[in-house]
């Protein structure tokens, strides 16, 4: 009966929770069970992605559908390894600092203070990382671009880190794992999805289901291996000193990814694939448009159409100066779409410009 298997399910959760306790208490098989979970996590994430390649491979590409061959594949692609390294190494810096972070608050509060800590911290980093996430994300995105965005956590963590190597105090444990909470899941897992914008369109939802299906869990157990076999021997607060080391790397990685980041952008500008919809026509990158000024102005009558498109796209830029120069060109196409834009944006000086069009051989000009 319906009461019959309540009551049995009750007895099952009263059991499983006696077993869990007790379970707990041991180490070794916990880890072993997070190793398992991570094997098992791994296998599902080459399942998922062999059969969305099958799903959409081509008669040109008929052995996508095997997970290896597309690995081999992906990590033949500059940008597809140097975004594993990056979230490899960013895995173990963040893996290190959670583990001495409740690691030293173990020690710090004892029994039932330990979870008043945890509620307390973790609520009042909640309501930061949420007046981060609502009010600061889009406006350092959009003023410092994407490198900022992912160079804010690791030299906050380099910071963090020194001053715990030379302080040794557990004050300065919490404050890296404060500026964790408050930075990665707002700021820099923003700026870490706008590398994928820069990746080939038709290899980049598998390249990010091997970055962080793949990559992350991995660097996370190999992580675990190393802290359950070290961490005895190397006090709590020297662990900041690899916290340092492994947060420049991530440091230097997240150059390397924005270099690589902002070159498969202008590959996709130049092969006529680049499209603005996809979010990067929101941020501001220094370095990409620098080249889409310099492509605004040397493209030939059939490119710039092209050009003065996705320009048009990004409206926290201007681009006065260069359609002023463009309005030049004898092209009528170009003179309007010039002359659009200068209306919308221009000023006392662009009016006098367009009034000695008004006898234009061109009607649409006119």
């Amino acid at each position: 009966s319906s009461q019959e298997v309540g009551i049995l399910f009750d007895r099952l959760i009263a059991a499983s929770r006696i077993s869990f306790d007790r379970f707990m208490e041991q180490e070794t098989p916990f880890f072993a069970v997070v190793g398992g979970l991570i094997a098992v996590f791994r296998i599902v994430v080459s399942r998922t992605s062999a059969a969305e390649t099958t799903s959409s491979r081509t008669s040109q590409a008929p052995k996508a559908h095997s997970p290896s061959v597309g690995y081999r594949s992906l990590l033949k692609s500059y940008q597809v390894r140097i975004l594993v390294l990056l979230v490899g190494f960013a895995t173990i810096t963040l893996t290190v600092v959670d583990y001495q972070f409740k690691a030293g608050a173990r020690l710090q509060y004892p029994g039932g203070d330990l979870a008043g800590f945890f509620g307390a911290f973790y609520g009042a980093a909640s309501i930061v990382a949420l007046l981060i996430q609502l009010f600061a994300v889009h406006r350092i995105l959009k003023r410092g671009g994407v490198f900022l965005g992912l160079a804010l956590l690791p030299l906050g963590l380099i910071a963090a880190g020194t001053a715990v190597a030379f302080a040794g105090t557990f004050p300065w444990i919490v404050g890296s794992k404060f500026v964790v909470q408050i930075l990665l899941f707002t700021v820099d897992v923003a700026a870490l999805q706008m590398l994928f914008i820069g990746v080939p369109q038709r290899s980049r939802g598998q390249a990010r289901a091997f970055v962080e299906g793949v990559g992350k869990p991995l660097s996370m157990a190999l992580t675990g291996l190393g802290l359950v076999v070290f961490s005895g021997a190397i006090p709590l607060h020297l662990l900041s000193i690899g916290v340092a080391a492994f947060a420049a790397v991530w440091l230097y990685l997240a150059r390397s990814n924005h270099k690589a980041y902002v070159s498969g952008l202008v590959d996709s500008l130049h092969s006529h694939r680049f499209d603005p919809a996809e979010g990067i026509s929101q941020f501001h990158d220094k370095t990409f448009e620098t080249h889409l000024r310099s492509s605004l102005l040397k493209a030939n009558d059939d490119e710039i159409a092209y050009v003065l498109e996705i320009v048009s796209e990004m409206d926290h830029v201007d681009w006065s100066a260069e359609f002023r120069v463009l309005l030049a060109r004898e092209n009528p196409a170009v003179k309007v779409a010039c002359l659009r834009y200068l209306q919308e944006r221009g000023g006392e000086r662009d009016l006098e410009i367009s009034q000695s069009l008004r006898d234009h051989p061109d009607e649409r000009v006119r």
